[in-house]
């Protein structure tokens, strides 16, 4: 069985690039969560670390398959070896995209709480109009 070789330095070039795209991710990520003023520290915290790990996974997971990929398209005979392994880097793309749909809903939620109008607001837009 024929394995994959792949260099520690490909892999560090990957992650350096993947880095700075998830950082810049990240960044923009923080300051939708910021405009969530009633979010808590913890879960903004623990928000931000679901997301740069689930679009981590993601990056790491769709360069592994585009060099299988490569491969496969290479040399049909090499989808008996990799595509096993391809198979798991989709799967591996597919969750960290679940975990991004999860975390949408659960910011979608928090805005909702947010947005809610307080009754005082309403009362005077009311009487504002009338």
């Amino acid at each position: 069985m024929t394995s994959l070789n792949y260099s520690k330095n490909n892999v560090i070039d990957v992650s350096l690039v993947s880095s700075k795209k998830i950082k810049a991710s990240v960044d923009k990520f923080s300051k939708l969560l910021e405009s969530l003023g009633s979010l808590d520290d913890k879960k903004a915290l623990l928000w931000k670390e679901i997301y740069r790990n689930a679009i981590f996974d993601r990056e790491m997971a769709k360069s592994l398959y585009e060099d299988i990929f490569d491969r496969i398209t290479d040399d049909p005979i090499h989808h008996a070896t990799y595509g096993t392994q391809a198979s798991k880097y989709l799967e591996r793309m597919a969750k960290s995209n679940d975990q991004l749909i999860k975390l949408a809903e659960l910011i979608a939620s928090a805005e909702k709480e947010t947005e809610q109008l307080d009754p005082d607001t309403i009362f005077d837009t009311i009487r504002q109009d009338g």
